[in-house]
């Protein structure tokens, strides 16, 4: 059995802090880790920055910031409070419902050599009509009205 030195106190202490500033503030903080729509926003970009807002989230946890942690979470469910998109696999008609990150996953296959030409272009073009038709949790929007852009 390898030998492990016990947990620092300090950092137990932090994270006990943390934890505590997350149960008053979010009280459900911990059921984010099921819902997909969340690890998907976390893989963005934060906004003003090159990093993900994992990295922040991993970093602002890390040096005990309860603050920003929190505000993390509040961004989040600033965006996506409105919003209660179908978990990720069957639809009750049939087609598939895409989550981010197992669209990434898809294409990482695809790079890697998994799927024949064929069934490529039948993944693609699933997902791309899964975009148009809402299939997609965590996806960007296409309807453009208060997008403030002006555009059409």
């Amino acid at each position: 059995m390898p030998w492990s030195p016990p947990p620092d106190p300090a950092v137990v202490q932090q994270r006990r802090r943390l934890e505590q500033a997350l149960d008053r503030e979010i009280p459900n903080w911990r059921e984010f880790d099921r819902d997909p729509r969340w690890h998907a926003w976390l893989y963005t970009t934060h906004l003003y920055s090159t990093l993900t807002r994992q990295q922040h989230l991993n970093a602002a946890a890390a040096s005990g910031n309860a603050y920003s942690v929190v505000e993390l979470y509040r961004e989040f469910l600033r965006t996506h409070s409105h919003r209660t998109p179908p978990p990720a696999g069957p639809a009750p008609d049939g087609k598939h419902i895409y989550s981010r990150p197992e669209i990434l996953q898809l294409h990482a296959q695809h790079r890697k050599g998994a799927f024949g030409d064929v069934e490529w272009m039948r993944i693609e073009n699933d997902i791309i009509a899964a975009g148009r038709e809402g299939r997609i949790v965590g996806g960007v929007p296409l309807d453009r009205s208060g997008s403030g852009s002006g555009r059409r």
